[in-house]
């Protein structure tokens, strides 16, 4: 796989904004390719840290995206098995 990696976060909470997208956004290693989340504030608060980025609230679209060579999980623990599964027949 080539390098940067684009990466999508799905669940763009608190933990994401704070942690996980700062985290990619500073990397030499991957680039922020996809935000997701139901949330439009969320997505809002997404584009401000990072103009230009692809925004869903559709995680179907977000992960059958082929650009998208990896996804990071930060939503609760009600929606991660349907996102992981997607995830799994992906190969991401």
């Amino acid at each position: 796989m080539d390098l940067p990696l684009n990466v999508a976060v799905i669940g763009c909470g608190m933990l994401a904004r704070q942690q996980h997208i700062p985290n990619i956004i500073h990397s030499e290693r991957m680039q922020l390719h996809t935000c997701c989340d139901l949330d439009e504030a969320a997505l809002t608060a997404c584009r401000q840290t990072a103009p230009g980025v692809h925004t869903s609230t559709d995680f179907h679209e977000t992960v059958a995206d082929a650009a998208i060579d990896l996804v990071v999980l930060t939503t609760t623990e009600a929606v991660r098995l349907p996102v992981i599964g997607a995830c799994s027949r992906v190969g991401k």
